[in-house]
């Protein structure tokens, strides 16, 4: 199936089984998503439960929930496989297109699963909490 996503057109390979739907995107088809797989390959990135960032992994979440499609990717042959979460469901091309323009904000925005990084986001969090508590006791003092 040819589709028209954020990266213009992408071919897909479609496969279906009595209860699953499923639809496959090789990099060496679709040669427009090598940053997207080379994201993929630098975060190490297989599904989406390897995204650390939870407010991406909500976003995917979201787009699964809405479609009722899943993916994950196999680095073996550089494929990013599609299937349904419920039988006889999922709304595949509505899906795809979703996912790719999820993945092309995150490319084109700095984000990185770095551990160090991920840390230092944490312990700001931390701070900017502290920060506020100590004002509301500076404001229960004066």
């Amino acid at each position: 199936m040819i589709l028209q996503t954020v990266f213009g057109e992408i071919s897909t390979r479609e496969t279906r089984s009595r209860l699953s739907k499923a639809s496959s995107i090789f990099l060496k088809d679709n040669p427009k998503l090598k940053p997207v797989f080379e994201w993929l390959k630098k975060n190490e990135v297989r599904c989406v439960k390897d995204i650390k960032n939870q407010v991406l992994r909500e976003a995917f979440k979201e787009i699964e929930f809405n479609y009722e499609v899943k993916w994950s990717v196999d680095e073996n042959f550089w494929v990013i496989h599609f299937h349904n979460v419920v039988p006889y469901e999922g709304n595949f091309p509505k899906a795809i297109q979703e996912y790719l323009s999820l993945f092309k904000r995150i490319i084109e925005r700095p984000y990185k699963q770095d551990k160090g990084c991920l840390d230092l986001l944490e312990e700001i969090e931390k701070l900017e909490v502290e920060i506020q508590r100590m004002k509301e006791s500076l404001k229960e003092d004066a």
